[in-house]
């Protein structure tokens, strides 16, 4: 999966200019799902709360969705593609998002 990429990093880079190693990036989770079926989860997430484009819904780095294995490695792409160094993560998530911190601690 090849998630969509928020604001260029270009803007970013030239906001914070020589304080960009210093600047922690954070992204906010709107959803952590955990299921062994992907597509039927992000289907059901567009039928009750995100009308946009499946294409969209797949990519959109703003929701997790699928094993937790698949979710560590969404994470990780974040963390590797875009610079993320800590996520934000919904109340009604986080038990979901648990066992994802427990695997990464450390990494």
């Amino acid at each position: 999966m090849s998630l969509r990429s928020p604001p260029p990093a270009p803007y970013f880079d030239r906001v914070v200019g020589d304080r960009a190693a210093q600047v922690e990036k954070n992204l906010l989770l709107q959803a952590v799902i955990v299921t062994d079926d992907r597509d039927a989860a992000i289907r059901q997430v567009a039928a009750t709360q995100l009308p946009v484009p499946l294409t969209e819904r797949e990519q959109t780095p703003l929701l997790l969705i699928g094993s937790v294995q698949e979710i560590i490695d969404q994470v990780k792409e974040l963390r590797d593609s875009f610079g993320f160094s800590y996520f934000t993560v919904m109340d009604v998530h986080q038990e979901a998002f648990a066992p994802v911190v427990e695997a990464l601690a450390g990494t």
